[in-house]
């Protein structure tokens, strides 16, 4: 809608006049929560328009000299601070943790921080600013640092473990492919060191640098000796011992034993045996071993009397004493032409004599 102008500024005249301007009935109309309720059997004022329901009319005071130039220039300005508010650029967050580069000598040891695992060392990480737990080898060989990293900061941890004989290069092509990913490490002999624009992160246990030694060349292994075997013949099992170590019994028909000269002891407790002997075992050959076993001592007797037979074989009418018979099982039966048989399994053994007493049935 067009605003008319209620009166025009004469052009000689250089006083400041006042110019009226109607603005529309809606534009400035308030929004219904600023509205009055009005009370019940009254009329509630209409928005833009006065008690009569004619339209108000809104004056604004310019001055002459402004015009429309000056109030292209406001808005302007108005433009301008409305676009350098809103675009303004964010403002950057202030870093929270710190660049660590952790290296040792060997290199290849294990590497945990606050109790977490973080592989071998070398490593390049970021850790969160504050003081963190360091932890670097394994077994009985491991070395504790108290690290405190600020954020923001480049900060390096130096370890040196001294070298032993046992230790060989077969690590050395592994930790060199880790430690091409660390850009800068710390020198071996220096500890925590920073950027110069920055403080140096200083931890708080200083590094402990154990003195070189000149580490052995590794002698090679000895070629291993190919293995003999051993097979027991016995009538009866065996326990084998080896020089004093046992491998095995008298049941497996091959027990592998290292070439060279060896005492083989032979050992039955139950039957009171025990053989020992020097036996010379030939690489990639089986030695046999033959047990001749010893004799024991059986006394039989019978009541009234009979006739006795030790595994099939006639020995004597009872009583019998002194029989001698190798050592072991023994099934002896005893007969009497009247009284029927008895049949009894006795065991012999190498020293304690065996005595057998029947009383054949009535």
């Amino acid at each position: 809608m067009p605003i008319p102008l209620e009166s025009t500024v004469p052009s000689r005249d250089r006083r400041p006049r006042i110019v009226s301007i109607e603005a529309a009935p809606g534009a400035l109309d308030a929004f219904d929560s600023e509205c009055a309720i009005a009370p019940r059997g009254t009329t509630a004022p209409v928005p833009g328009r006065d008690d009569a329901g004619r339209a108000r009319t809104l004056r604004l005071r310019v001055p002459k000299w402004m015009g429309a130039g000056g109030l292209a220039i406001l808005g302007g300005a108005f433009a301008g601070m409305l676009i350098a508010v809103l675009f303004q650029p964010p403002v950057a967050a202030a870093p929270t943790a710190g660049a660590v580069t952790i290296t040792s000598e060997p290199p290849g040891l294990a590497l945990s921080v606050d109790g977490s695992p973080r592989g071998v060392t070398p490593l390049a990480t970021m850790l969160v600013a504050g003081s963190h737990r360091i932890e670097v080898g394994s077994g009985d060989r491991v070395r504790l640092h108290h690290l405190q990293v600020r954020a923001g900061m480049d900060a390096s941890l130096h370890v040196e473990f001294p070298e032993t004989p046992a230790q060989t290069t077969a690590a050395a092509p592994a930790a060199a492919s880790t430690l091409a990913a660390v850009t800068s490490p710390a020198p071996p002999d220096r500890p925590v060191t920073a950027t110069p624009a920055q403080a140096p992160a200083v931890a708080e246990r200083p590094t402990v640098t154990q003195p070189r030694t000149k580490a052995l060349p590794a002698s090679p292994p000895p070629r291993p000796v190919p293995a003999g075997a051993l097979a027991i013949e016995s009538p009866f099992p065996v326990r084998v011992l080896v020089d004093g170590q046992e491998i095995g019994t008298s049941t497996s028909p091959r027990l592998p034993v290292p070439a060279g000269v060896h005492t083989v002891t032979l050992v039955n407790e139950r039957l009171e045996f025990e053989q020992a002997q020097e036996l010379t075992v030939t690489p990639r050959r089986t030695e046999k071993l033959v047990v001749d076993p010893p004799r024991g001592t059986l006394h039989v007797n019978a009541q009234p009397w009979a006739q006795v037979l030790v595994d099939g074989r006639r020995a004597g009418e009872t009583p019998i004493g002194n029989l001698s018979l190798p050592i072991g099982e023994h099934e002896v039966v005893l007969r009497h032409p009247e009284l029927g048989e008895e049949r009894r399994t006795v065991t012999v053994g190498a020293r304690t004599p065996v005595r057998l007493g029947v009383e054949m049935p009535q």
